[in-house]
C-alpha cells in the first residue's frame, strides 16, 4: 500500500505545483518565436483584440502616415496592422524566421484584396519583431523591394525604386 500512494502522490504533488505555480503567474513570458506565431495566427483570424494583447504599451512608435499626434505608440500600431493586414483580409505565409535575441526577422508573404486590386497575388518582405516580457516593443516591415510584385505594389502607393512621381 505504501508502494501505491508513493507512486501516486508523487506524480500528483508534482502536477499540484506545476499547477500552482502557473496560478501564481510564475510562467515564464512567451518568447519571440511564441509571440510572432500568436500575432500571425491573429492577424490571419482577423483578432484584432488578440493583436493588441499582444502589443506593449511602451511599443516603438511605428512610421505609419496615418498615426496622427493624438495617437499613441501601441495605437498608432494597432492602426496600422488593421488597416493594412487584417481590414483588407489580408492573410500572412511565413516563409522563413531568424531569432536572435529577443527579435525576430520573418520572412513572409502577405496576400490581401488591396495587393489583388493592383492585380497582384501577394507582397514579400520582412517582418522584425522585438519582444520582451511576451510583448512585441518594436515592429517594422521591411519591403522585399527586389521581388517584383512587392516594388509594383509599393510603386502604386508612391513608395520605393518604381514610385510614381506626383507632379
Amino acid at each position: 500500500m505504501t508502494t501505491f500512494l508513493r507512486r501516486t502522490a508523487r506524480p500528483l504533488m508534482a502536477a499540484l505545483l506545476a499547477g500552482s505555480a502557473a496560478a501564481s503567474g510564475a510562467q515564464t513570458p512567451a518568447g519571440p518565436q511564441e509571440v510572432f506565431e500568436r500575432y500571425v495566427a491573429a492577424v490571419n483570424t482577423s483578432d484584432m483584440a488578440a493583436v493588441s494583447a499582444l502589443i506593449s504599451e511602451q511599443v516603438a512608435r511605428s512610421d505609419y502616415v496615418r498615426c496622427t499626434p493624438d495617437m499613441n505608440n501601441k495605437a498608432c500600431l494597432v492602426a496600422y496592422v488593421k488597416e493594412t493586414v487584417v481590414g483588407p483580409e489580408g492573410r500572412i505565409k511565413t516563409l522563413k524566421t531568424d531569432v536572435r535575441g529577443d527579435t525576430v526577422h520573418a520572412l513572409l508573404e502577405v496576400s490581401s484584396k488591396t495587393a489583388r486590386d493592383f492585380g497582384l497575388e501577394r507582397i514579400k518582405g520582412t517582418d522584425v519583431v522585438q519582444v520582451r516580457d511576451g510583448l512585441i516593443v518594436a515592429f517594422h516591415f521591411v519591403p522585399e523591394f527586389a521581388d517584383d510584385q512587392t516594388a509594383t505594389f509599393f510603386g502604386h502607393l508612391g513608395i520605393g525604386p518604381r514610385a510614381t512621381k506626383k507632379p
